[in-house]
């Protein structure tokens, strides 16, 4: 038999450890969002880095080839001028012995250039592998502090209007948003009826209610707080008809070029040549930006759409919480519109049939009086 005290210290190993165990269990890597977002930027930024190395290495290799082909040239001429035994041919070695040379040097030059491409590219995709994105854990703060602690929501006034007349709209009610409330209604003023069935939020129970918050570090929302609060906090305003906007600043998306470096080889005669250029590469066409059911201003005030307001009241209070960082919302208000481009069939076109007419007559109508008459 075990005597209690020998229970008692077994008990008490066993919980020291569970504890050793817990310190010292190694858990997966975790990182912040932040560095998350900054991996995510250097992986894009090394993803375009390869398209530019692949780019440069098939120019250098275009270069190297047409070196090489100069260079097998020159030693052809050089061969034929050896074999010549007069004064000026003296002169034509010594040129083209330094052509030779020059070209040479200039194909080490190349190698190089090309080894140190392949290097880069190299080591390029090693660090895409060492990112390992998908083994990544977000550390999710469990600290509440760096979050925006209180939010208001209210109806614009074209909103009060309609329900205060009874028209019809897809305007919320107070009593609809009440849930949304967690404000200490005994120090901020309770819900009431007016006279003509409007319920809102009456008088603050106390003189500026809002300094009562001032030291509350409670995470709130505050369903049409008092004035003097609603300047002093962020605010959602619904709004009817709030559908499309546009924004003076941002209101088309221009035609964006990549240029890349190319080159071409042609022919004329027994001579070839070389021929550097810049060719543009479209990546971005012109459309046009419109916004649409959501509208924030510098992350104080955001104004929404009544007919999304049950998805979009939760995504906008989440978003301006913490700061308004995009990666914080499901919902995207920018729209780019891209022109619908129709396809033209050229052979309807009366300049074609007109063209594809003289190459006929060309062709076959001219060579016997009224032939094609």
């Amino acid at each position: 038999m075990i005597n209690i005290d020998g229970i008692f210290w077994i008990f008490i190993l066993s919980a020291l450890l569970l504890v050793v165990y817990i310190v010292f269990l190694p858990s997966a890597d975790a990182i912040s969002r932040t560095e998350y977002d900054d991996l995510k930027a250097k992986k894009v930024a090394a993803q375009d880095k390869l398209l530019d190395y692949d780019i440069q290495l098939d120019v250098q290799r275009e270069l190297i080839a047409a070196n090489n082909d100069k260079l097998a040239d020159l030693k052809a001429i050089l061969k034929t001028v050896n074999d010549l035994s007069d004064w000026e041919s003296l002169r034509l070695k010594l040129e083209y012995n330094n052509a030779v040379q020059t070209t040479n040097n200039y194909s080490k030059e190349l190698r190089d250039g090309l080894g140190d491409i392949i290097t880069n590219k190299s080591d390029t995709i090693k660090f895409l592998k060492s990112l390992n994105l998908n083994d990544v854990t977000i550390d999710h703060p469990t600290s509440l502090s760096h979050l925006t602690p209180r939010i208001g929501v209210s109806l614009s006034k074209s909103c009060e209007i309609m329900i205060k007349n009874g028209f019809e709209s897809n305007c919320p009610t107070y009593k609809e948003l009440l849930q949304l409330d967690s404000s200490n209604t005994d120090i901020s003023g309770k819900f009431t009826t007016d006279d003509d069935g409007f319920f809102h939020r009456g008088e603050e129970s106390v003189v500026n209610s809002y300094k009562f918050y001032w030291n509350d570090s409670t995470i709130r929302i505050f369903v049409d707080p008092p004035h003097n609060m609603a300047e002093r906090i962020k605010m959602i305003y619904i709004q009817p008809n709030f559908d499309t906007y546009t924004i003076a600043n941002d209101m088309t998306v221009p035609n964006e070029f990549e240029v890349v470096q190319g080159n071409r080889t042609i022919t004329y005669g027994n001579n070839t040549k070389v021929l550097t250029f810049d060719n543009r590469i479209q990546t971005e066409y012109f459309g046009t930006v419109q916004y649409h059911d959501r509208y924030i201003e510098k992350c104080r005030i955001a104004t929404i759409n009544a007919n999304e307001w049950k998805f979009l009241i939760g995504d906008t209070i989440h978003l301006m919480r913490n700061d308004c960082d995009r990666s914080f919302t499901g919902f995207e208000e920018r729209e780019v519109i891209l022109p619908e481009y129709s396809e033209i069939d050229v052979t309807t076109s009366p300049n074609w049939l007109y063209l594809q007419a003289q190459k006929h007559i060309e062709e076959f109508c001219i060579f016997k009086y009224k032939q094609c008459s």
